[in-house]
């Protein structure tokens, strides 16, 4: 299975890159969307969320409310650390589980933070300058400008320079067509183990 591994900071404008490979027909595999496919009611994290911080952290439909759970997570370490804990394995086993399903030819696998074991057949960083991020974050999910730089600080995501040997090229994609195209040929063509950055400087979600 050849594999895209895209990654890049919070709110960078990963969801713009897979959103244009998905409406090509490449299936993608989000570990920010497994996460929080694993915390609706009734699921495993759900419950266990539950059980740690109480109902205080509910939404009237009983739903989760994200923007409490992440300032409990970004104003204590030590929450943080339970959170990583508690679902990392459980967002691991789904990734698995999709990878053996995937049914186009070659896949995308999206994620805010790597470890060293992960090697994919080509890497395409997503930037975007923290202004930007800032802005995305507070206007998601009402966050303070506080609460919005402690959750970019402690999720810088993966930098160009952390690709080590890997080849990397400055791409300025609005990943509507132009850039967005001519990787997907390239990939569909070549199935060379590359990598590439993709700077958003327009503030493209």
């Amino acid at each position: 299975m050849f594999i895209i591994g895209l990654t890049g900071g919070v709110a960078s404008g990963k969801t713009t890159a897979t959103n244009y490979f998905l409406n090509k027909g490449i299936e993608i595999i989000d570990a920010d969307e497994i996460s929080r496919s694993l915390q609706i009611k009734g699921a495993e994290g759900y419950r266990k969320i539950i059980d740690k911080f109480g109902r205080k952290i509910l939404n009237d439909d009983e739903s989760i409310n994200r923007k409490i759970l992440r300032e409990l997570a970004f104003n204590d370490a030590t929450n943080k650390k339970w959170l990583e804990n508690l679902m990392h394995p459980m967002i691991q086993k789904e990734v698995l589980t999709r990878l053996e399903n995937v049914q186009s030819n070659w896949c995308v696998y999206s994620a805010p933070l790597w470890s060293a074991k992960h090697k994919f057949n080509r890497t395409l960083v997503i930037d975007a300058p923290e202004h930007i991020q800032l802005l995305r974050i507070s206007e998601r999910d009402g966050s303070t400008e506080e609460i919005a730089r402690n959750i970019v600080s402690e999720t810088p995501g993966i930098k160009p320079k952390a690709l080590g040997e890997q080849i990397t090229k400055q791409l300025s994609v609005t990943i509507a067509e132009t850039d967005g195209e001519k990787l997907l040929k390239e990939t569909e063509k070549s199935k060379d183990p590359k990598g590439g950055v993709i700077k958003d400087e327009e503030g493209i979600e």
